[in-house]
Order: C-alpha cells, then sequence, then structure tokens
C-alpha cells in the first residue's frame, strides 16, 4: 500500500499508513464517550493540515453553527463552542471564514434521511462539491426505523452500497457506529469498558467492509476521564 494523509496522532499514523482515498474508517464507542470529537479532530487535521475538503452528515448534531465553532477551535487550539469561555473573536472569525471553502455541512434540521438520499448526498458531496473525505456520524441511524428482524438486513444494504460508491469515487470515508450494550458483566463503555469488534452495532455488517476499525475507550466518571484511548480492532493490511 501506498502511505496516505497524516492523521492527527502520529501513533495512528504509523499504524495505519495515513489515510488513503477509497478507504473507510470505522469508529465506536459509547455513549458520550467522544466519537464526534474525535471525528472533529481529524477533520480539522485534514483541513488545517493536508488543504483538502472535508463533507459531513453529524446526524446527532443539528446546530450548524456549533460544529463551525467546535472544528475551528479544534484548528487555534481554543475552545469557541462552550459559554462564559474567553478567547480572541476576531480569531474565531478569521479560522470561521477559511472554513466557509472546505467544511461542507448537511443541515439535517426537518429532513428525513433514506439510504438513497444518504448515497446520493455524498456522491453530491464528492464530485459537485470537490469532497476528499466524508463523515458520517452515525452509520447506525438507519437502524432505529426498522423493526428488529428487518434492522440486520438494512444494515447490510447500506454498507454493501457505501462499499460500492468508496470504490467508485475517489474520497475516504470515515463512519460512526453505535455499540451494544456491555453485558457478561464487562465494565461499560462509558466507563472505560474494552470495546471489541462484536460490540458494534449492527454486527458484522458494519465493519466487514471497513479497513480500519477503532474503538474509542475513556471512562467519563474516572480519574483519567479527560484521556481518550483508541484502540485498533481491525487492520486489513498489516
Amino acid at each position: 500500500i501506498k502511505r496516505g494523509l497524516s492523521f492527527p496522532w502520529e501513533t495512528m499514523t504509523y499504524l495505519t499508513f495515513g489515510m488513503r482515498p477509497h478507504e473507510m474508517y470505522a469508529y465506536g464507542a459509547g455513549t458520550g464517550v467522544g466519537k464526534t470529537d474525535t471525528l472533529k479532530e481529524i477533520i480539522a487535521h485534514i483541513i488545517n493540515v493536508h488543504k483538502q475538503k472535508v463533507g459531513t452528515l453529524l446526524f446527532e448534531e443539528p446546530d450548524l453553527r456549533q460544529t463551525i465553532h467546535s472544528v475551528a477551535g479544534k484548528i487555534d487550539g481554543a475552545i469557541y463552542h462552550v459559554p462564559d469561555i474567553e478567547f480572541d473573536k476576531s480569531q474565531r472569525d478569521a479560522t470561521c471564514a477559511l472554513l466557509r471553502d472546505e467544511l461542507f455541512l448537511y443541515d439535517i434540521k426537518g429532513s428525513d434521511v433514506d439510504r438513497e438520499k444518504l448515497l446520493a448526498l455524498i456522491r453530491y458531496f464528492v464530485l459537485a462539491l470537490g469532497c476528499e473525505h466524508i463523515f458520517l456520524d452515525h452509520v447506525t441511524f438507519m437502524l432505529d426505523a426498522e423493526d428488529d428482524e428487518r434492522q440486520l438486513e438494512a444494515q447490510k444494504k447500506l454498507m454493501r452500497r457505501l462499499n460500492d460508491l468508496n470504490k467508485e469515487l475517489p474520497f475516504t470515508l470515515h463512519y460512526v457506529s453505535h455499540l451494544r450494550k456491555a453485558n457478561n458483566g464487562r465494565k461499560p463503555h462509558e466507563e472505560g469498558g474494552r470495546v471489541f469488534l462484536d460490540d458494534f452495532l449492527g454486527g458484522k455488517a458494519t465493519t466487514q467492509y471497513a479497513n480500519f476499525v477503532i474503538g474509542v475507550e475513556r471512562d467519563q466518571q474516572g480519574d483519567d476521564k479527560n484521556s481518550s484511548y483508541l484502540r485498533f480492532l481491525k487492520d486489513r493490511y498489516t
């Protein structure tokens, strides 16, 4: 394989040899552990360091202004999206202005996105807007609209179509998956419990096409609550 673009973290770049077009990266974590925040770190890095365009479909984050401010904060090393924190407003506005031509966000408010519309949106991001990276949070959103018997089949169809589109068009796909609740006495994911490949909601369908599968682990209540750990669960290459 060829070396690709770096990640924000040197070790992650070393383990993956960087990120390349036509590849899919899956991320899974417990509720509130930091999946979306991890994606934003990568988004900011791609825009700030690699000067490439990014398209986002963040289905659990309808406030686009907050999204822009939080990505700008990642670039500037500041917190722009939390109230009562002092910061340089002129610097924030300047960075947000730079994002206008590099960061494209889909406004999910009041919209009903099915599988075909999702694929059409990604195609538009890549072909019409020139996005080289797509961030989808979360890929298991369609399961909420299906009954238990149809959920697995719906997830299989979605992931197969996403894989086909990723191989057809030159973009890198980063997508988030929710996790099943930890059982058999295991520590909950929200308390730093280890993420396993079988924990991904949708089962094998969610992870089989991914080039890399990464678990994000953090104990929200522990002494180390400000540290997140990325656990590599699948590496198609090495």
